[in-house]
């Protein structure tokens, strides 16, 4: 058996996310749970122990208090396969200015959004179109939550920064119906990774200053590894050795990208 396909396991193995009383729970293969309210007040929604007071977090897809049950969910860097550590001064670099830090992080969650509804042009995930949706949705879930975070601190939304990373990785994506599909799932994959190993140095870095934003943090950790291993499952069912190839090609990019610093208050 494939090393790679451990990870894929692990993440099948259910956190103890339990659905909030009165709530109808929606769950697919692959991701949280997802409570749907059909009248949903922002009063009720929570992020760690504080209020968010923002007309745009309510009456929306999910509740915001089953996103933020305390839970640990820890995901090893050898479990994500990834081949270069974030650099040790990483977390206080980036957390300089926490409010470009957000922005940022809100344009990450837009692009996924946006991503996932661009994979299903490829005829290879037409089976794929439920799934991709519902990846696209719990992004904009997550957009919404880092746009509340924004207000509730009295921040603007302001304008994406180019990241040299993201922009290294796809490059590296063929052309090619069939090749391009195997190679943007795989990169999605891996910028899901990425960010799972972020967010989880964040919310350490940030427990004793911001516990609320740590918690924030905490809290995406398993969607998005969640994200990551679905990914790659759509590639893997395309062409399993192609994938297992290109996976490993983009790994090494990853490791020579992760290589060069920047001094951004960005997440990638």
């Amino acid at each position: 058996m494939s090393k790679n396909f451990f990870f894929l396991g692990f993440l099948k193995i259910r956190q103890n996310l339990a659905p909030v009383s009165g709530s109808e729970t929606l769950i697919w293969e692959g991701f949280p749970p997802l409570n749907v309210f059909p009248a949903h007040s922002p009063e009720s929604s929570t992020v760690g122990s504080g209020a968010v007071d923002s007309p745009r977090l309510g009456r929306y897809l999910a509740p915001l208090d089953l996103l933020y049950l305390p839970t640990r969910f820890d995901v090893g860097f050898s479990m994500l396969m990834l081949r270069r550590s974030v650099d040790l001064e990483w977390a206080p670099r980036v957390t300089r200015s926490l409010h470009d830090l957000l922005v940022d992080h809100a344009h990450l969650e837009r692009k996924a959004a946006t991503t996932a509804i661009q994979l299903e042009k490829y005829r290879e995930l037409f089976p794929k179109v439920h799934t991709l949706n519902r990846i696209a949705m719990e992004e904009l879930q997550h957009f919404e939550l880092v746009l509340g975070l924004l207000e509730q601190r009295g921040w603007a939304f302001g304008q994406p920064q180019r990241s040299e990373w993201i922009t290294g990785m796809m490059r590296g994506i063929r052309q090619g119906r069939r090749e391009s599909a195997i190679d943007h799932l795989v990169v999605c994959a891996l910028i899901e990774g990425r960010s799972c190993e972020k967010f989880q140095i964040l919310a350490a870095h940030l427990a004793d200053t911001e516990p609320d934003l740590s918690h924030f943090y905490r809290s995406l950790v398993e969607s998005e590894g969640n994200h990551y291993a679905s990914y790659l499952i759509m590639a893997r069912e395309i062409d399993l050795e192609e994938t297992e190839a290109r996976l490993d090609w983009f790994l090494d990019r990853d490791s020579d990208l992760m290589a060069d610093r920047h001094d951004l208050c960005i997440l990638h």
